[in-house]
């Protein structure tokens, strides 16, 4: 896959481009959905695959004071597309000067001009152009007069919920793990350098790895069972996020207990993938009341991996590796 951060280094003519665009924040089924379309329909066509998306994510700059978590960072975004089989990926720099193009400035500058689109692939609830303005109705109209073959991808469901960025955040917010991974299609995870802790874990008998993550979207508090991936190892693992108000803690933390004997030198980085929420965060009366409940905590989570830990859905899974 090749990647361009300018559209100026687009070599140009294209074979028979084909193409979508979008924020692709998670790349959730309903993305994975776009994406195979794409590939299947330069395939069939003899073409070329493009994905344009946008870097920061437009919210971040039309409206700054408000929270945007993120569910993937640019790098994991990037990784993560390697795996659907696309042949570029165009990360256009997202600004105010290019957030005030209008939807026909946009669709003559880049996708006629600059990529003479033959196919364009979105889905059902698409909109772009300044205050997302231009909707599916006005770009069927734009793509007929241009002759663009479009395809619509329509929603994709886990049981009764639709696939959404915006859905999958508030899940995740809630603490609603299994159905926020439902609809991405992957685990859930957090990625991030490990930074030392107070021991307090430690002194409890249950040694803790500290880490950060960044700009991601933290589940809500409480202690979840995870999978934890370390150079290429996976262990069973129970994840604090929070306070730990019963040891009086002031400051919030990741902390991740790990479930196995071998980890014994503590690691640069670490990735940790949710499998389920076990409780909320909860003070409780003394010290030992709090060690027999991350006793049962430990059970249950070591009993979840064992149960879900070795699925593959606990990654992203891409719709066709490339043979380009």
């Amino acid at each position: 896959m090749k990647i361009y951060y300018d559209l100026k280094t687009l070599q140009v003519p294209l074979k028979y481009p084909v193409v979508t665009i979008g924020s692709f924040d998670g790349l959730h089924k309903g993305h994975q959905k776009i994406l195979q379309k794409l590939v299947q329909l330069a395939r069939k066509n003899q073409g070329e695959s493009f994905a344009i998306t946008f870097w920061p994510h437009p919210r971040q700059v039309l409206k700054p004071r408000d929270e945007h978590e993120l569910l993937l960072t640019l790098d994991e975004k990037i990784s993560f597309f390697k795996e659907t089989g696309i042949q570029h990926l165009v990360i256009v720099r997202f600004d105010l000067n290019f957030a005030k193009q209008s939807y026909q400035v946009f669709f003559n500058k880049t996708i006629i001009s600059k990529f003479q689109t033959r196919c364009l692939v979105v889905g059902y609830d698409h909109a772009f152009g300044k205050n997302r303005e231009g909707n599916l109705r006005l770009l069927e109209n734009l793509c007929q007069k241009s002759g663009i073959r479009l395809f619509s991808v329509a929603p994709i469901k886990a049981g009764a919920e639709i696939a959404s960025s915006t859905r999958i955040r508030y899940f995740l917010k809630q603490g609603k793990i299994e159905e926020a991974n439902r609809l991405l299609g992957y685990g859930y995870f957090l990625e991030g350098p490990v930074v030392r802790g107070a021991g307090q874990g430690q002194r409890l008998g249950f040694p803790t790895l500290n880490f950060k993550c960044g700009e991601k979207l933290i589940p809500s508090s409480g202690v979840y069972a995870t999978r934890v991936e370390i150079k290429g190892q996976s262990y069973a693992g129970a994840l604090n996020i929070g306070y730990a108000p019963t040891l009086g803690r002031n400051h919030f933390a990741l902390e991740v207990h790990i479930i196995h004997p071998r980890v014994l030198q503590r690691p640069k980085m670490i990735r940790v993938i949710f499998l389920k929420r076990i409780r909320a965060e909860k003070k409780f009366e003394t010290i030992n009341q709090l060690k027999n409940a991350i006793r049962k905590d430990v059970r249950v989570a070591q009993f979840v991996y064992q149960k879900r830990g070795g699925d593959l859905n606990v990654h992203f899974k891409g719709t066709q590796k490339s043979d380009r």
